[in-house]
């Protein structure tokens, strides 16, 4: 058992800031929330991850890369009770299936849900939670789906404690 978990995607990049959030909450694996939220210059970002930081671990394509956009923008999110926490621990979708699947040619998100996921979950998620123009690659609440998706799926079979990255 996992607990309640959170995938993370932020479009955006360390000169432009964080542009867009994609953000899956779940709990044992089982879906609870999809939201995007759009990045203005008056959003406030802690204000946004202030329901959402009740999660025991962060799953990311990457995470090197939300993590350099966190350390910049969004240094600590806030407990329920007010008090800072660290961001993490971590479950990166790159470095599970590099593990897992070592003879792959890509690990990009593209080429880990072609060949993992099923086509019509996705679809069916993206359009439940997704607005039209935004179910592709490279919007944050599409990233996050797929994320959650490709962990998702291995958290029937394998103890996923083992990848996880402070």
């Amino acid at each position: 058992m996992m607990g309640k978990g959170l995938s993370l995607d932020f479009e955006g990049n360390l000169e432009i800031g964080i542009r867009e959030i994609g953000l899956v909450s779940f709990s044992e694996f089982i879906l609870v929330e999809a939201k995007e939220f759009i990045v203005t210059k008056t959003t406030d970002l802690k204000d946004i991850f202030e329901k959402d930081s009740d999660y025991q671990f962060i799953i990311s394509h990457n995470v090197s890369i939300e993590r350099n956009l966190i350390k910049k923008f969004l240094p600590y999110p806030i407990c329920k009770d007010g008090s800072l926490r660290k961001w993490g621990p971590w479950l990166d979708t790159v470095t599970i299936y590099q593990k897992l699947y070592p003879n792959l040619i890509s690990y990009d998100l593209k080429a880990l849900v072609n060949h993992f996921l099923d086509q019509k979950l996705l679809n069916d998620l993206c359009f439940k939670f997704c607005k039209p123009e935004k179910q592709k690659y490279h919007n944050a609440l599409f990233d996050a789906l797929c994320s959650y998706l490709l962990v998702e799926r291995l958290a029937k079979v394998i103890d996923l404690k083992a990848f996880l990255q402070e």
